[in-house]
């Protein structure tokens, strides 16, 4: 029975409403929450039939909630504005009779608040913290899933927080956060603060969002639902895998906490709450250029050095300007004045000198492998190629001519074995990633940099050595078996990768981001065997649990990073292929069909 007051709001709405489906017996309680006290602005347990708005004043606030019914959706926005200056944060309250409490993770059976900002670009250790990718909450009945989501986090400050109280039967998605741990207890190291949103005259906050019904009670379809109702909210893209990509980025953008730019997008949820140069640039493929354009700045701002991080921003501010962005020209100068003092003989060397801890790993994203300060990896090489053009196009008169970097990569290719290594001088190592930079070249400038040939017989290699029941190995050797952890040393440094179990992360596991890559080269580049195999590998994490993930074990098959952001550029290169007849939608066909 709801309060005397609310069950009054019911009741003046109800003619406005119709049911739908409730088996939950979810009632919505549209909430200002401060620091000592909620105030309830509203509530409801059926839809509207069309678009409603309610008006209210309460003490010194003035609130407006806007409904808009959408076929299974129900957008939402809340305003709050004061005569007087006060704090305040919005939130949506499921208070429900029936049904499983849901986030993304799963069913949640304690009380407990999950957020998505570790507020400390610098911490990397924050495992104590619960969180989970999308913010959301959900009701499972079964059959039937009710479930609601907010705007991403950088629209709050990075201030999502959703509350669950499932001996309570409540539990409540909101644009701030009350500072507490009522659950899990965090480490000290973690910073967990309250922050209600300033409100006074003529300063408003806003919490918009999204209720939803889905229609299956599995938690890989109510994903799914989930992605496409983000999706249709803030993005444009319909099918299943075009809204995986978008809405498993589109949650990882930010507020930027250090400021470079305002916004950047992070890598994953089991990633630090700051942006990563590489993921970065591949997240943003299936981004708004708004959004492509802040990250970019940051990374232009920044100037980040070490691994292949200056050759991935020189081409960013290319790929930028084909999309009518802004590319930071004075930035992109000192990226190529950066480059060329690595390349000798238009060879790219993992030179280790401006590592102030002189490591000879992080010379490129494999940052476990130890490369001498004159080797040349293969990955890079291709890259070198591609940013060296791209410095063409930008008008910034390379001193190493973008075909002799071409040429130094086709040269990298080990004839007697039949593959591209992982450098020059670790020849027995068969990478994966070394095909990239061809790729990339196809992609922005619709040309190649390998010889049809190379790419085929790598192709062969990889798929019949490296393949296994959960994807490729990243590397392997010629005969298919995981790398002994020595090969990945150099005299006088050991590789940390010892420590890593064999068929796991970067000791052989297999990357959905990577292997895709390697398979769409192969297939745009018309290699027989490559079109089954890409709809092979790009569906398995899917035929999961409804998401993708950074890497799977080649082992055991155990999934690690959820919705790892940089998936979502498989998507986006293969949608861009399909506009230029490069290629055709049998992924994107086939995704659709998993239950």
């Amino acid at each position: 029975m709801l309060p005397r007051k609310l069950l009054t709001i019911v009741v003046l709405l109800s003619f406005a409403f119709t049911s739908h489906d409730n088996c939950a017996q979810v009632v919505y309680h549209f909430k200002a929450i401060q620091a000592n006290k909620s105030i309830t602005i509203a509530s409801l347990s059926d839809w509207p039939v069309e678009k409603t708005i309610l008006n209210k004043n309460i003490d010194s606030f003035q609130f407006q909630i806007i409904l808009q019914p959408k076929g299974d959706y129900l957008y939402y926005e809340v305003k709050a504005s004061s005569t007087s200056t006060d704090s305040l944060f919005l939130a949506l309250e499921f208070e429900y009779k029936k049904g499983t409490a849901m986030n993304f993770n799963g069913p949640v059976l304690n009380q407990e608040i999950y957020r998505q900002s570790v507020h400390d670009p610098t911490n990397y250790f924050f495992r104590s913290l619960p969180r989970q990718s999308i913010p959301m909450i959900a009701v499972n009945s079964g059959d039937s899933t009710f479930a609601a989501i907010s705007d991403a986090p950088a629209f709050y400050n990075n201030f999502t927080t959703q509350y669950f109280n499932p001996d309570q039967r409540k539990m409540y998605i909101g644009g701030g956060d009350n500072g507490q741990t009522p659950g899990n207890k965090v480490d000290k190291s973690v910073i967990v603060k309250s922050f209600y949103p300033i409100v006074a005259q003529g300063k408003q906050i806003e919490f918009n969002g999204l209720i939803m019904r889905s229609k299956t009670g599995s938690l890989s379809a109510m994903r799914q639902d989930i992605f496409k109702a983000i999706s249709e909210r803030w993005g444009s893209i319909s099918t299943k895998f075009g809204a995986t990509a978008f809405a498993s980025n589109y949650m990882l953008y930010r507020t930027n906490e250090i400021a470079n730019s305002k916004y950047w997008v992070v890598a994953g949820i089991d990633y630090c709450n700051k942006q990563y140069t590489r993921d970065s640039f591949w997240q943003t493929m299936v981004l708004s250029p708004e959004m492509e354009q802040q990250s970019y700045l940051h990374e232009a701002q920044s100037m980040p050095t070490g691994a292949e991080r200056q050759l991935i921003v020189l081409i960013w501010a290319y790929r930028l300007k084909k999309k009518g962005g802004t590319p930071d020209l004075n930035a992109a100068r000192k990226n190529l004045e950066y480059i060329e003092k690595r390349v000798s003989g238009a060879r790219y060397k993992a030179i280790s000198s401006d590592d102030p801890e002189n490591r000879k790993n992080f010379k490129s994203w494999f940052d476990l492998c130890m490369f001498e300060d004159d080797d040349v990896i293969s990955y890079n090489q291709g890259l070198l190629a591609v940013a060296l053009h791209a410095a063409s196009e930008l008008g910034l008169r390379p001193s190493v001519k973008w075909q002799d970097a071409a040429a130094a990569y086709r040269n990298i290719f080990y004839k007697e074995g039949g593959y591209f290594p992982i450098s020059e001088q670790k020849k027995d190592i068969v990478a994966v990633d070394a095909t990239i930079g061809d790729l990339l070249h196809m992609l922005l400038f619709n040309s190649p940099l390998l010889e049809k040939e190379q790419v085929a017989s790598h192709f062969m290699k990889v798929s019949s050595v490296a393949k296994t029941d959960h994807g490729f190995k990243i590397v392997c050797m010629p005969d298919g078996s995981y790398v002994p952890s020595e090969k990945f040393d150099i005299p006088g440094f050991v590789s940390p990768h010892a420590k890593i179990p064999v068929g796991d992360y970067a000791n052989g596991g297999s990357y959905y981001l990577y292997d895709m890559l390697f398979l769409i080269n192969a297939y745009v580049r018309h290699i027989p065997g490559a079109a089954e195999l890409l709809i092979w590998r790009g569906t398995i994490d899917f035929k999961r649990e409804g998401a993708y993930y950074e890497h799977l074990n080649t082992v055991s098959g155990k999934p690690g990073k959820i919705n790892q952001g940089w998936n979502g550029a498989i998507y986006a290169i293969m949608h861009a292929f399909e506009k230029n007849g490069v290629a055709s939608d049998i992924l994107t066909k086939e995704i659709e069909q998993i239950p």
